[in-house]
């Protein structure tokens, strides 16, 4: 598969120690490499890590379609959501629809994949999901190259 133009999106999440606050890092990369974007995301946690982090796949795809970006990686530590966005099915009925939703947005795609990442590669967007856990509106940093 070409590397060419393709965005990897490395999404992490943090949930807060109390109450049911979610906190969403995604690094948005070109080619692997070069920081275009990142986005600091806040949502309510269903106390399920697999459910969290199929829906910070969901906002962050989102996010992605409004930018027109066409050829995404998707890069997740979650082995087990990987394997059912690949396989297109879910555990439990809300675990269903949202990898039938993810699946829907990544549809919207010339190219979308899945990858399951590495702990050690995900450092920033880690840093930014607990940074999100300290903010109450969603922020967003766009990369414009000169």
């Amino acid at each position: 598969m070409e590397a060419r133009d393709l965005m990897e999106l490395h999404i992490a999440t943090q949930k807060a120690s109390e109450g049911h606050k979610m906190g969403i890092g995604v690094v948005a990369k070109l080619n692997g490499t070069r920081i275009t974007a990142d986005w600091a995301l806040v949502d309510r946690t269903s106390l399920l890590d697999i459910q969290d982090e199929a829906a910070a796949v969901r906002l962050a795809l989102i996010k992605v379609t409004q930018l027109g970006w066409h050829r995404i990686k998707v890069i997740n530590v979650n082995k087990h959501l990987i394997a059912m966005l690949k396989s297109g099915k879910g555990d439990n009925p809300n675990i269903v629809t949202l990898v039938e939703d993810i699946l829907a947005l990544a549809n919207m795609f010339q190219m979308c994949f899945f990858e399951v990442g590495k702990n050690s590669n995900m450092s920033l967007c880690k840093s930014i999901s607990r940074y999100a856990l300290s903010i109450i509106i969603d922020g967003e940093r766009i990369f414009v190259s000169s």
